[in-house]
């Protein structure tokens, strides 16, 4: 037979294992920085799932190390991320990096004409200096990742393999173009 003060340290730990569930099951550890912002994917192989765990599908598997993200949400050791494509979903924290890097996404607002003839539709030149008239240091196509250097006014600083130059701002994706 059961003795009242039993049941009642039988309903007291129940309580505590309930409270002590629910309190995990919906902890928030978040990180104190800014979202949205932008990161960059740390590994070679990352997995973007459904939801914020391992017990969720992956919806997409990213083999491209360096790939800028941008962090829309948080929770627990899982962000939530959206890709150049505006494809989203969630990523352990250990998969990212607080890297700056760029996609080169478009080849608008190229004011000096003479220097199209020696573009195609899918390339963008670098510059040397933030103009135009600076000379071109590199031709690349679209769809290259740079390491994002910083930013000032309408153009970015970055650097792909051991090339340094500018490139405009709204030709890239990545950064929020705060320096």
């Amino acid at each position: 037979m059961l003795k009242p003060y039993m049941l009642f340290f039988m309903v007291l730990t129940y309580t505590m294992s309930v409270c002590f569930i629910h309190t995990i099951a919906h902890s928030r550890v978040t990180t104190s920085l800014s979202v949205p912002r932008f990161a960059s994917i740390k590994t070679t192989k990352a997995r973007m799932r459904v939801g914020p765990g391992t017990k969720y599908r992956t919806s997409y598997i990213y083999c491209c190390q360096h790939l800028p993200v941008q962090i829309i949400a948080e929770f627990d050791s899982w962000r939530k991320i959206k890709d150049i494509h505006n494809n989203q979903g969630w990523m352990h924290q250990s998969l990212l990096s607080e890297a700056k890097y760029v996609t080169i996404n478009d080849n608008k607002i190229l004011y000096k004409k003479s220097l199209e003839k020696n573009l195609s539709k899918s390339q963008l030149f670098i510059f040397k200096s933030p103009d135009e008239n600076s000379r071109p240091v590199l031709k690349i196509d679209l769809g290259t990742i740079a390491k994002n250097i910083k930013c000032r006014d309408n153009w970015c600083k970055v650097k792909i393999n051991k090339y340094i130059g500018w490139v405009r701002k709204i030709n890239i994706w990545g950064t929020s173009g705060i320096s």
